[in-house]
């Protein structure tokens, strides 16, 4: 059905549209075939982290009352929204891991990995390391907002080539959804205590699905 649409629509010279087979169409180096490939992650995949990831920053922000207010007063300051998503998906990652399967051998604290080997980085206790983030256990959105903050240290979506699909349209979804909800609703937290992340299949979500109670303003 994909390879169809985009026949249909190269053969009709509808490459402009803003959609997401738009982009690719206009991709020249990408035939029918590749852009399937592309395809086929986002439409089976990708939207679960995107809602794991936009659940963690909605009850994370019901959690902070005072984040959410500087958010929602002052919707110009880019920086400082871009600090508090950061920090919440430092704490509450949308994925588990990255997985890779080495193309060559690779020492790693004095262990020989050969080529053919899958490794795994765990995010979560990446972005809880507290060499690299100190105070690691609180939410501290100012981390992100210093000289030099740790960007290369932070992967809630994983990294490189492989990173997950769904981060840019998590990003968007975000810039969208949030301050619409903040303009119309006071956000609280509905259990007093933190909630755990269990894992659903690769993706890292709240054990009692992030309900939150609102109110209107």
């Amino acid at each position: 059905m994909l390879a169809a649409e985009l026949d249909t629509r190269r053969a009709a010279g509808d490459v402009e549209g803003d959609d997401l087979l738009g982009c690719l169409l206009r991709a020249p180096e990408l035939d029918t075939e590749t852009a399937v490939d592309e395809l086929l992650p986002v439409l089976l995949a990708a939207q679960e982290p995107m809602a794991s990831a936009l659940t963690w920053l909605l009850l994370r922000l019901a959690q902070e009352p005072a984040a959410a207010e500087r958010w929602r007063a002052d919707p110009a300051n880019e920086r400082e929204r871009e600090a508090i998503v950061k920090e919440a998906l430092r704490l509450r990652p949308a994925a588990l891991a990255m997985l890779r399967r080495l193309t060559a051998p690779l020492e790693v604290a004095g262990h020989v990995l050969p080529a053919g080997v899958t490794v795994i980085t765990p995010i979560v206790l990446l972005h809880r390391n507290a060499d690299l983030y100190p105070e690691p256990d609180a939410f501290r959105p100012s981390r992100w907002l210093v000289p030099d903050p740790p960007d290369a240290l932070h992967f809630p979506f994983g990294a490189g080539a492989r990173r997950c699909l769904g981060e840019p349209l998590a990003h968007a979804q975000v810039e969208a959804a949030i301050p619409a909800i903040l303009d119309r609703l006071r956000l609280r937290p509905a259990w007093p205590r933190e909630e755990r992340m269990v894992l659903r299949a690769t993706i890292l979500v709240p054990h009692r699905s992030g309900l939150v109670r609102a109110d209107p303003r």
